[in-house]
């Protein structure tokens, strides 16, 4: 799973959405809070649509759990 913001607008997300990559290929926007400086997913919103066609607008911002303290 990857959090990935969108770069460019194309016709599935606008400009500036955070997407969130499920490890099946597909993406979702997600609604996101900001907590002491940091954004947090909140939840998910909107239609799956496969990474392939999208890629182009995205770009990865965090690999979901490489940032987990021990």
């Amino acid at each position: 799973m990857a959090l990935f913001r969108v770069l460019r607008g194309c016709p599935y997300f606008k400009e500036g959405a955070w997407v969130e990559d499920g490890n099946d290929g597909m993406v979702q926007e997600i609604d996101t809070v900001q907590k002491n400086g940091r954004v947090c997913p909140m939840g998910f919103k909107g239609l799956l649509v496969p990474v392939g066609i999208v890629r182009p607008h995205l770009i990865k911002i965090l690999r979901k759990g490489y940032d987990k303290r021990i």
